[in-house]
């Protein structure tokens, strides 16, 4: 009788909180939970999806009995309350390129150590892109899964085909050595902060500088150029937009500077999601990108020193 009582004590957490069903291999269609989009199983215990919005997000992916958390998003994730839920985070950030062998190493080792403690979650702010093809890399690198296999999985996550870099990373994915993991385990980060606001504007001056060169060519990659992917270079300038206005970086400064943050982060947003749904017009393209200047040089006007 006391194995019984002992039994229904350590299990009350689960019954109280209820335990939600896990999606799997078998499902055509991203599964969505309370704070938690695009959630697509790539293994029985690896799942792929979007940014866990505030404690409702954390508390259902513990309902899908997730330990550990990898987060390939550019914005530092929080840390406070996946720990009192006892998750482990790890933060590899990537772009949306082609991830560097170093960055596919990471998430690979990452993704073995999560392996080894229960269900393992990745995520990245949509949970569409990059965190499909961090997934995907990283068990053809661990030998789990097949690059057939993973390119199902990301098209049921719907990762876009515009991103060719990551499609590409995923094609040309080998399985990597076991004594690699050990010896990264230890290099794994649970938050890498990005550089200041002088390095994020230098990053989105380039991506803008790329997407002048895209428009020149018919909003097609230049010859000279091929690898470039507009919506690819509007993603990283509303990343870079999203970090500045979640950090203490805009407190620094007057709520006008916060409130043009809000303006340019939603003409990046509109931008990207024009370049995306391939039906924008060119023309319609380029008022969107003008926008998205306009808010640069009126924020620059008010606040470059």
């Amino acid at each position: 009788m006391k194995q019984i009582y002992l039994h229904l004590f350590l299990s009350a957490p689960l019954l109280l909180l209820g335990c939600s069903k896990l999606p799997t291999m078998a499902d055509a269609s991203p599964s969505t939970f309370s704070g938690l989009r695009q959630v697509v199983a790539y293994t029985p215990w690896l799942f792929s999806g979007s940014k866990p919005i505030d404690e409702v997000g954390f508390e259902s992916l513990r309902s899908i009995q997730v330990q550990t958390i990898i987060c390939v998003d550019g914005i530092p994730p929080e840390l406070h309350i996946p720990e009192a839920l006892g998750m482990k985070t790890f933060h590899i950030p990537i772009k949306y390129g082609k991830p560097t062998k170093k960055q596919i190493l990471d998430i690979a080792t990452a993704v073995e150590v999560g392996r080894k403690r229960g269900n393992t979650y990745i995520h990245c702010h949509h949970g569409k892109h990059r965190s499909a093809a961090a997934a995907a890399v990283a068990l053809i690198g661990l030998g789990v899964s097949t690059r057939e296999e993973m390119k199902k999985r990301m098209s049921v996550s719907e990762t876009s085909t515009h991103y060719s870099g990551l499609w590409s990373a995923v094609e040309e994915a080998v399985v990597l050595e076991e004594i690699d993991f050990v010896r990264n385990k230890e290099h794994l980060l649970s938050r890498v902060i990005p550089e200041g606001i002088t390095e994020q504007m230098i990053a989105m001056d380039c991506a803008f500088d790329n997407l002048q060169r895209i428009k020149k060519s018919n909003w097609t990659p230049p010859k000279e150029h091929p690898d470039l992917v507009a919506v690819a270079e509007a993603g990283a300038i509303a990343e870079s937009f999203r970090y500045l206005n979640k950090s203490e970086i805009a407190l620094r400064y007057s709520v006008d500077f916060e409130t043009q943050l809000s303006i340019a982060l939603s003409a990046a947003i509109d931008l990207e999601q024009a370049l995306s749904n391939n039906k924008s017009t060119n023309q319609e393209l380029s008022i969107s990108m003008r926008v998205l200047s306009n808010t640069c040089t009126a924020c620059h006007r008010a606040f470059r020193k």
